[in-house]
């Protein structure tokens, strides 16, 4: 945790300068964990020291608090895995933000600091599971659609969906419009504000 951290200047930092951080955070994390090929492990994430990941019915997809001792990382189990998996990454991003949040996330027009934290976080869940290296291998042989890369990435197919048109990968007459807020859900807009407040 405290290597991705580093990455982090300490200084106020412009919202597309927090994204590409992010997805260096995943790459390092990626690297650190000796990740090769898709699908990402969860245990990248469960194994990491001093963290709990819990599964239930929570009334939202998730949320991540300091207990005084461990960094608790909620999951609600009704989910589908692949929508547990993007939403287990999120959480991770929030945790790895507690120290540099202030740095990160300062707020725009039009977007606050508390929006910009969760689409960063939505961000780095994306860079995380279906990394740009390995996207790009993976359609090295031709387009890839949606689809395909939800079940070689195991990831919902917004999330890959959004991810080929962020890498470039999406075949021009098929690009949309998604963004990667689009995939989140409307329990994860209500609770963006709790959940942050916990993190922080």
């Amino acid at each position: 945790m405290a290597q991705l951290r580093e990455l982090v200047p300490r200084q106020p930092l412009r919202y597309a300068e927090a994204l590409r951080i992010a997805e260096q955070q995943a790459e390092a994390l990626l690297r650190l964990a000796q990740s090769k090929e898709p699908p990402v492990p969860t245990e990248l994430i469960t194994r990491l020291p001093r963290l709990k990941v819990v599964v239930d019915n929570s009334p939202v997809f998730g949320s991540a608090h300091w207990n005084g001792s461990t960094w608790l990382i909620v999951v609600n189990g009704r989910q589908r895995e692949r929508r547990r998996r993007f939403t287990l990454a999120h959480e991770l991003k929030h945790v790895v933000d507690h120290t540099t949040h202030a740095f990160l996330y300062t707020g725009m027009p039009g977007m606050t600091a508390a929006e910009q934290a969760e689409r960063a976080a939505d961000y780095f869940a994306g860079c995380l599971l279906t990394p740009r290296r390995w996207l790009k291998r993976a359609c090295a042989d031709g387009p890839r659609t949606p689809r395909e890369i939800s079940r070689l990435f195991t990831v919902p197919v917004p999330i890959a969906d959004t991810r080929l048109t962020q890498c470039g990968l999406a075949p021009r007459d098929q690009r949309s419009e998604h963004s990667v807020r689009s995939v989140r859900t409307r329990c994860c807009d209500r609770s963006s504000r709790r959940r942050t407040e916990e993190v922080a």
